[in-house]
């Protein structure tokens, strides 16, 4: 009943004022409505400070006069940059500007890469022949070539004319000499002085060759180049060397030393001699005594083979 009661007084209606004001005896000008105020109100709805009533309005009154321009407040702080804006459409080309000045040179850059080689350029045509160049030197003389095959035999030519009368040539009766020992005769030899063998058997001798009488010395009696060839054979091995000697002197390619006990010797040689040259054969060797053999012990032969 109380709360009726007290309802009843708040839904009062009073002349209306502004939100907050209070009358006389401290009361909104209407009922308040207690849930909506901005400061507590007493229960007797009297208005302690700024009470926001909520009274029914009247009506609209006519719209006063505008009040004069307050101050312009301070600047408020900048706000933050706005997000960019997409890019506008290209402007069109401005004018071409004068052409500056020519810039020092740059320094040279590192030498590239050799390109690969391009294909090759047709050919071009031939130039005027040069004057010809003055004659090289003769070339070395090439390898001969193989001998080419034999040509067909040509025609006979004419006969010549007779020669004259070539002059008469010398005729040289051939001078030749053989003499032997075959009988087994037995001789001393040494080592200082040769030991002459005389070949007293089978003498066949040209009238220019002569011999002395113990067969031992032979003579030639023209002067010419001759061949000398000899062999002795001995009975019993022995160490022995055998030569030729010409004037009573070893002509040293005549020797014949084996250095050995041996059976036989042999050899042949070329000398120039003059008319009245001296032949002999020899032997000489450690002291001994040689046995020629029967039949064919000892043979010297002289042979006249040129002027």
């Amino acid at each position: 009943m109380i709360k009726t009661i007290m309802r009843g007084v708040f839904n009062m209606n009073y002349s209306n004022r502004p939100s907050g004001s209070s009358g006389s005896n401290g009361r909104c000008n209407s009922s308040c409505d207690l849930n909506k105020t901005e400061m507590s109100c007493n229960h007797n709805n009297y208005c302690m400070n700024r009470c926001k009533c909520c009274c029914s309005n009247g009506a609209t009154g006519p719209t006063g006069p505008k009040g004069a321009t307050g101050p312009t407040g301070p600047t408020g702080p900048t706000g933050a940059t706005g997000l960019i804006g997409s890019t506008g459409p290209t402007g069109p080309t401005g004018a071409t500007g004068l052409i500056g000045s020519t810039g020092p040179t740059g320094p040279t850059g590192a030498t590239g890469l050799i390109g690969s080689t391009g294909p090759t350029g047709p050919t071009g045509a031939d130039g005027v022949a040069g004057a010809t160049g003055p004659t090289g030197p003769t070339g070395a003389d090439g390898v001969a070539g193989a001998t080419g095959p034999t040509g067909p035999t040509g025609a006979n030519g004419i006969t010549g004319a007779t020669g004259p009368t070539g002059a008469t040539g010398t005729i040289i009766n051939p001078v030749i000499g053989f003499a032997a020992n075959n009988t087994g005769d037995s001789f001393a030899i040494n080592l200082l002085t040769p030991t002459i063998i005389p070949l007293p058997d089978e003498h066949n001798l040209s009238p220019d060759i002569t011999v002395n009488g113990a067969s031992t010395v032979f003579t030639v009696n023209e002067t010419g180049l001759y061949r000398i060839s000899y062999y002795v054979n001995v009975v019993t091995a022995d160490s022995f060397a055998s030569q030729i000697l010409i004037n009573g002197s070893e002509y040293i390619p005549s020797i014949v030393d084996i250095g050995g006990n041996i059976n036989s010797t042999s050899t042949e040689v070329f000398v120039s001699l003059a008319a009245g040259d001296t032949i002999s054969l020899a032997l000489l060797g450690e002291p001994t005594t040689l046995d020629l053999s029967t039949g064919s012990g000892a043979v010297l032969v002289i042979q006249q083979i040129g002027l």
